[in-house]
């Protein structure tokens, strides 16, 4: 195809045709036509859509954005709810430690007192373990010396024995239910 663009729009063409086609009007006769380059890409006519094109996508560009806004508010209250649950629950479990921490205190107290009491029933076990077995000796030494033993004297010496072991397994039991916690707090 031959064409000649001409200045005006009825220029004629070489073939005789009355109206030239559209793309042979030159840029200057073309009503939105930018004739030169533009200054900045933020001029009113620099953009080669149209406004309400333009003014359309914007449009739709703020409302993505108010969704998205309104989507991530909902997504942050969500959250902080959810740390407002987790901080009710860390101050009961806090409360929690708190208070076992002192039972643990009040039972090691407990324990030590306790250990002192055994430890002061232990040296009264052993003042009167000594006793009755100074006590023990003394007979022993009158039977030997004197005629065998009398039925009296073998029932007390039976008695004396049996304290000496009851004595013995409450010893046993005292310090056996409380030897791990006693070494524990000693060690």
């Amino acid at each position: 195809m031959l064409a000649l663009p001409g200045k005006q729009a009825d220029a004629a063409s070489v073939f005789g045709v009355s109206a030239p086609p559209r793309i042979a009007v030159s840029a200057a006769e073309s009503p939105n036509a930018i004739t030169e380059p533009p200054k900045s890409g933020y001029d009113w006519g620099s953009w080669l859509h149209t406004v309400q094109s333009q003014l359309e996508n914007a449009c739709r560009i703020i409302e993505d954005s108010e969704n998205r806004i309104k989507t991530l508010e909902k997504e942050l209250e969500t959250a902080i709810a959810v740390a407002r649950q987790h901080e009710i629950e860390f101050q009961e479990r806090t409360e929690w430690a708190l208070r076992l921490d002192e039972a643990r205190r009040e039972n090691e107290e407990e324990l030590l007192r306790r250990t002192v009491w055994g430890r002061k029933l232990e040296a009264e076990l052993a003042k009167r373990t000594e006793w009755a077995l100074r006590l023990y000796g003394e007979l022993k030494e009158r039977t030997d010396c004197d005629a065998p033993a009398s039925q009296g004297e073998r029932e007390q010496e039976g008695r004396i024995l049996e304290y000496l072991r009851h004595a013995l397994r409450i010893v046993d039991r005292l310090l056996g239910s409380h030897a791990g916690r006693v070494r524990k707090l000693l060690g």
